[in-house]
């Protein structure tokens, strides 16, 4: 446990000499989650509008067979389904690209702003750090998503039995969090020189490490999922009061979790490097 409290102590000491970046960091993050919800909100209730008007045409329709042969239309305006259908397709697509667009700047500028605290990083080793952000972010995510996108589109499209579709579902939840994991990693080691270094020293950390990285990642996830829990609990008109303190609870843990995840990932590399030496 030795690496637990290296990093906690390298974790400690960052904090109280950069006080102000950590500050500036806990406001990102507000204005980070702001965004999102905003963004989220918005396209979820367009969402459900083009859906209630599709559910909304088809309760009228007419499924009389005998009617349907003597060419009656099934649906007396089928045009409204179509724009309804074109609608929520658009707004599906436009709502991912805005949360995807957040993700990428204020994630990304929130990971490189906790190794900044933990090192002072020049200007312009930044812009390094900020393309392995993009390109891990991209081809990891981007290629899940993409992934299971298309998979559950066919699913449902094919008309698969429900339970089928259900466990799908469930594996896919499993491999994101390997995927999560995966980035996780990653995204801890942007402070390395070379492309070379950033993927030996992933190496080291999730696969021979895993037991530890794992157990910190988990930790970390914990408390924050925790934390969104508590929210969604609470999550009523009549508890505006205590959603707030929850909400700066789950700010502060998403804003000071990072720079303690990389401290201690990098307490478990230096000690597997001091092991290497000797």
């Amino acid at each position: 446990m030795l690496y637990l409290k290296k990093g906690f102590i390298h974790f400690w000491s960052s904090i109280k000499e950069n006080k102000r970046l950590v500050v500036s960091i806990i406001i990102l993050q507000i204005i980070f989650l702001a965004l999102a919800g905003m963004v989220g909100i918005t396209y979820q209730v367009k969402i459900i509008t083009d859906m209630n008007t599709i559910m909304g045409q088809l309760d009228t329709a007419n499924y009389n067979p005998e009617e349907l042969q003597k060419g009656e239309p099934f649906l007396e305006n089928m045009f409204i389904i179509q724009r309804s259908y074109q609608s929520l397709q658009q707004n599906i697509i436009e709502g991912l690209s805005w949360m995807g667009a957040l993700f990428i700047v204020f994630h990304g500028g929130l990971w490189l702003l906790s190794h900044h605290v933990i090192k002072k990083i020049p200007f312009n080793m930044l812009g390094r750090m900020f393309l392995k952000y993009l390109a891990v972010s991209i081809v990891l995510l981007g290629s899940f998503f993409s992934f299971a996108y298309f998979l559950l589109k066919d699913l449902i499209t094919d008309a698969a039995d429900v339970d089928f579709v259900a466990t799908v579902t469930k594996y896919l939840v499993a491999g994101f969090v390997v995927v999560y994991y995966i980035l996780i990693v990653f995204l801890t080691l942007l402070d390395e020189h070379t492309w070379k270094e950033f993927f030996r020293s992933w190496w080291k950390a999730a696969i021979k490490k895993i037991l530890k990285t794992l157990s910190i990642v988990i930790i970390s996830a914990t408390f924050m999922l925790g934390s969104f829990y508590l929210i969604y609990a609470y999550l009523s008109p009549d508890n505006v009061i205590l959603i707030l303190s929850f909400f700066l609870v789950l700010t502060l843990m998403l804003s000071v979790s990072r720079i303690l995840v990389i401290t201690t990932i990098q307490a478990i590399l230096l000690k597997k490097h001091h092991t290497e030496k000797n």
